[in-house]
């Protein structure tokens, strides 16, 4: 059945959907990459990224690309072709920096766990004595497709204590929302993310923090590189300008997403995503469903759908009722479904998810009938949340209210 909704709603855990703000400044008139007015906005970006990194003395780039690419560019910058590399993986997206890893010719150790289990710091520490002469350590700060959120600053601190190797962190799902990142205090090298999750940006742009320790191993890197050359083209962003011809309105509308997080105030966006979170959590164990995350993301919430409907409920959503929410990968297809909650995603937001939500769920002849159970759960976790800790809703202007998403036809 074809949907009725020009725009679907979109709720996927990427790409998110697209601030007012952010569309109009990436709908500005095109200007040259190498005019002095880039040049202020390249500027302007990169304090931005050090204070949103909380890494004023690191290179923070911007790097045209996905962010399978940053993943690629944090390979190839910092391995040695046969050098060993420790990878924890627990979903599609760890198993990633091995597939990275192994093209390239490194050895990958895998502390591998099954899909929707977080690694224990006892298991890192087992695998880093055995494997002494590991070059580096790769972590996944929460898995897109799982939900998993690793214990990223106990796993940090397990590398520091036992191991010179570099430490690079996967921090694609939850950077700039769903969770504070802090590679400086942490002990983290290298940490990568990309435009178009909590950061509510098109798809396109790879993020990079990198660290002067982490600059000293490249030296020695021998893996091939042009592209993703990032010693040139942190080089060139110190002078504010690019290495190549950059999508230059990608660019400003990820320069008005930093200002829009800096307004509103990274601590209050990361208890807003933390507040929907709990709220969407809620609501699922209301419905007697059960979430498949053993440790979840703030980012997003996957649900277990039983009897194998996953499928049909996901056509539901998107064809009855315009919401496009995404389906489980690889050996998750078709037993759950993840709910994205990250970017610009409200309180009122999630609950017209939520309600629609029950509602696809008797369509499918999971449920009786629509009881909205749901939506009263998620309504009592945030009026729980708002009683304890009071968001402060003048911190963030009346034009942070989201608009109508924009559907990216690209699910992650």
């Amino acid at each position: 059945m074809a949907s009725s909704y020009d725009i679907p709603r979109l709720f996927a855990p990427g790409p998110t959907c697209v601030h007012e703000r952010v569309r109009n400044a990436m709908m500005l008139p095109l200007m040259h990459h190498r005019s002095p007015e880039f040049r202020e906005i390249v500027a302007e970006l990169r304090a931005a990224m050090t204070r949103l990194w909380h890494a004023p003395d690191w290179d923070c780039i911007v790097v045209p690309c996905s962010g399978t690419g940053a993943m690629e560019g944090a390979v190839v910058n910092f391995m040695r072709s046969g050098s060993k590399a420790i990878n924890v993986s627990g979903g599609k997206f760890g198993e990633r920096w091995a597939e990275i890893l192994s093209a390239y010719g490194c050895e990958v150790i895998e502390v591998r766990k099954p899909w929707g289990r977080a690694v224990a710091v006892e298991e890192l520490a087992e695998v880093l004595e055995a494997h002494p002469d590991a070059r580096a350590v790769y972590l996944t700060s929460a898995d897109t497709s799982t939900g998993v959120e690793h214990p990223i600053s106990e796993l940090a601190a397990c590398v520091r204590q036992r191991s010179d190797a570099l430490l690079i962190v996967d921090c694609i799902c939850d950077f700039g929302g769903a969770r504070d990142i802090r590679p400086v205090e942490w002990g983290i090298d290298v940490a990568v993310s990309a435009s178009q999750k909590c950061l509510g940006v098109p798809p396109g742009l790879g993020l990079a923090a990198i660290s002067p320790r982490a600059w000293q191993f490249a030296e020695s890197a021998d893996l091939p590189r042009f592209y993703f050359d990032w010693q040139l083209e942190a080089e060139r962003q110190r002078e504010h300008i690019t290495k190549n011809t950059s999508p230059v309105n990608l660019i400003r509308g990820l320069l008005e997403s930093a200002r829009m997080i800096e307004e509103e105030g990274l601590e209050q966006v990361v208890r807003r995503h933390a507040r929907v979170a709990e709220a969407t959590r809620a609501a699922v164990q209301a419905l007697e469903l059960s979430l498949f995350a053993e440790l979840p993301s703030n980012g997003l919430t996957v649900v277990e759908i039983p009897d194998g409907r996953a499928a049909a409920l996901y056509q539901v959503l998107r064809d009855r009722y315009g919401y496009r929410v995404a389906e489980g990968q690889n050996q998750v297809k078709n037993r759950v479904l993840r709910l994205g909650h990250m970017g610009q995603v409200s309180e009122g937001d999630i609950l017209g998810l939520l309600h629609v939500f029950e509602s696809a769920l008797v369509d499918v002849g999971l449920r009786a009938r629509h009881t909205g159970v749901a939506v009263n759960a998620a309504m009592h976790s945030l009026a729980l949340a708002e009683s304890a800790a009071p968001l402060d809703i003048e911190g963030a202007s009346n034009a942070h209210a989201p608009p109508a998403p924009v559907l990216v036809e690209q699910m992650s």
